[in-house]
This record gives structure tokens, sequence and C-alpha cells, in this order.
């Protein structure tokens, strides 16, 4: 029987390989093996539209489309799905993903915990 862990799908959009690497490594140790990769808010978007992810782990700082024009342009009750993973620290940023309906923010680096929790509060809701 599939779990929902194991059914879950989970877009990680990154223009950092390091980054999407290090966030698919820990989350295969925890279970998860579902995986879709976008290293760009335009490849994320298309994937979004195609595949719709259970579970959207996204950057701010993309080239060609940025994570929060990614936002702009997904269904509002699709927001509720993203965890923005990003070094931004800029308030301003922050606020303007908080008012398109982002609840969740981790910066990076991540905390693995931090980063674990947030992943199980979203997919519990399914």
């Amino acid at each position: 029987m599939l779990t929902t862990k194991m059914r879950s799908k989970i877009l990680i959009a990154d223009d950092s390989e390091f980054v999407r690497k290090a966030l698919k490594d820990f989350l295969v140790e925890k279970g998860f093996f579902n995986f879709l990769e976008a290293k760009n808010g335009k490849e994320a978007l298309k994937i979004y539209k195609k595949e719709k992810p259970d579970l959207i782990l996204l950057d701010i700082i993309m080239p060609i489309l940025s994570g929060l024009d990614f936002l702009k342009k997904i269904k509002k009750e699709d927001v509720k799905k993203v965890i923005v993973v990003s070094v931004v620290k800029d308030k301003i940023r922050r606020k303007k993903a908080k008012e398109i309906g982002v609840k969740h923010y981790i910066s990076k680096p991540f905390r693995k915990e931090s980063l674990l929790k947030e992943v199980n509060k979203i997919l519990k809701r399914k």
C-alpha cells in the first residue's frame, strides 16, 4: 500500500543544482521519492501545470521567471502548497510572498527539522 509520502509529488524549483539535490536527498531519507525538478520559474510553471504537484519547494530568486512571479501565476489555493526555501532575508520580498498567500518560509541554509515539519503540515492537509 502506498503511503501519502510515497504518492506525494514534490516539485523542487531552484536554480541551484546543489540545493535541489540537497533537498531531494534529505526528503528521500525521510521516505519521499516522487520528485519533479525545475531550474527556473518558467520550467516550474510548465511542470506545475502538467503534473499538479502536491507540494512545491520554491526559491524566490530564479532566472527567467522569479519565484514571486511564479506564485502570481498559479492557482490561489495552490499557493498553500508552497514552501519558499530561499536565502532571501529581504523583508520586502518576504512581505510580497506573504501577501500572495505563502504561509511557509524557510531560510537557506535550511534546518532539516524545520523543513520536514513544514512538508508534513502541507501533505497532511491533502
